[in-house]
């Protein structure tokens, strides 16, 4: 029987690049901004200053790298029944940290729409 533990732990070890991008993407961010410093048809700013085109790339490579590393520690340490491979590895921690980067400008889109300032 499968321990449901076991089960959460493996879950979270898959998304740990996710994860890990948001703050990849502070370490590496700062320059072009993701909406070009262009208003929205409200006025309002689309992204605002906090979303650039440095932090979003830097961010995926730098949690995809992650991704690979962790890769490496399961075949080192075989906790995990299916292994996948490396390439597929490497798709899918830069498909979740890109997913993960591209939810928090969509998130900043909506948050600029209601008002709330960065940070917020």
């Amino acid at each position: 029987m499968v321990d449901p533990l076991f089960q959460a732990v493996e879950a979270l070890y898959v998304f740990i690049p996710a994860f890990a991008a948001n703050s990849a993407a502070v370490l590496t961010g700062g320059y072009g901004k993701m909406d070009f410093g262009r208003n929205f048809i409200d006025g309002k700013r689309i992204l605002g200053d906090g979303k650039t085109w440095s932090g979003y790339i830097g961010g995926t490579v730098l949690a995809s790298i992650l991704g690979l590393i962790l890769y490496s520690l399961m075949l080192v340490f075989p906790l995990f029944a299916n292994y996948p491979d490396p390439l597929l590895a490497l798709y899918g921690a830069a498909l979740l940290s890109a997913g993960s980067l591209t939810g928090d400008a969509f998130g900043s889109f909506i948050k600029r729409r209601i008002g709330i300032q960065r940070g917020g």
